[in-house]
C-alpha cells in the first residue's frame, strides 16, 4: 500500500492559485467535488501537489513548484 511523503511548509502555491492554474491549463469549467494536498510515495511523482476530485472527469493534479497538470480517469 503506497503512503504519502511529508510536505515541507510552507506550500508556495495557495489553494485560489492552484485551482487557477487547473482551470486554466487544463481548461476545466465544471465543478471539483474535494480537493487535497498530497505528496504520493509513487514513481514520477516529484513534487506535492493539489488533487482536484472532479464528479465527471476522475482527478487533476497541479504540481505544487512546477504548476504543471496532470489527468488521470
Amino acid at each position: 500500500m503506497a503512503g504519502d511523503r511529508i510536505i515541507p511548509w510552507p506550500v508556495n502555491l495557495e489553494l485560489t492559485e492552484a485551482d487557477k492554474i487547473l482551470r486554466e491549463k487544463a481548461h476545466y469549467t465544471g465543478p471539483v467535488n474535494e480537493v487535497d494536498l498530497r505528496w504520493p510515495l509513487f514513481p514520477g511523482m516529484n513534487e506535492p501537489y493539489y488533487v482536484f476530485s472532479t464528479p465527471q472527469f476522475g482527478h487533476y493534479f497541479v504540481g505544487v513548484y512546477s504548476h504543471q497538470v496532470r489527468h488521470t480517469v
